[in-house]
């Protein structure tokens, strides 16, 4: 986000690339995506039953992107365990992009080095 100043500048000044950059930094994971959609998906839902029928839409295409995103050879009983933990990964990256873990950044945990 310490880029995200720049955008503008690189927009007029014609330098894309830079720009184009600044936006992929700035890009959600895509479990997290996926997570975030979810929840407003509910949440609109709960809030105006009729206005939810474009979010769920949304969330059904998403899903079936992602899913046609996975090779063919890869389909197996390990890729439906994988997908069944998927909503803890999501729950533990949400919690360390946005730092909820107390006291994870106050310890250096030095590398050890075997000879």
């Amino acid at each position: 986000m310490s880029a995200l100043p720049d955008l503008p500048g690189a927009l007029v000044k014609g330098n894309f690339d830079y720009a184009n950059k600044i936006i992929q930094w700035m890009m959600l994971p895509r479990s997290v995506l996926l997570a975030a959609l979810g929840f407003l998906t509910l949440l609109v839902t709960v809030i105006s039953l009729q206005a939810s029928i474009k979010w769920w839409g949304l969330c059904v295409v998403l899903f079936l992107v992602l899913l046609i995103n996975i090779p063919g050879d890869l389909w197996n009983k390990q890729l439906g365990k994988a997908i069944l933990h998927v909503p803890s990964m999501i729950l533990i990256m949400v919690t360390h992009m946005f730092g909820i873990r107390k006291g994870v950044n106050k310890k250096f945990i030095h590398t050890e080095h075997g000879e």
